[in-house]
């Protein structure tokens, strides 16, 4: 995943996705790993508003677009 330092607009299974504690809409990525015993891969994505880090298991539909184009299909 290509990160933009500025922060990226997220869709998750092509719906966009917002924080869920402030609502802000521009995310980083972060490598995370999920405590289990086999040490699982995940994705982070850290709110640029509130830092709050949203974990998701590999294998979920997320991708990231440049906030000055908009989410796909926007005009």
């Amino acid at each position: 995943m290509a990160r933009i330092p500025k922060g990226s607009l997220v869709t998750v299974k092509q719906r966009p996705f917002s924080c869920l504690i402030c609502e802000g809409q521009l995310f980083r990525d972060k490598d995370v790993t999920v405590d289990t015993h086999l040490g699982a891969p995940a994705i982070g994505l850290e709110c640029l508003d509130c830092g709050y880090l949203h974990t998701f298991m590999t294998g979920g539909k997320i991708e990231m677009w440049r906030p000055d184009l908009g989410y796909p299909g926007q005009t």
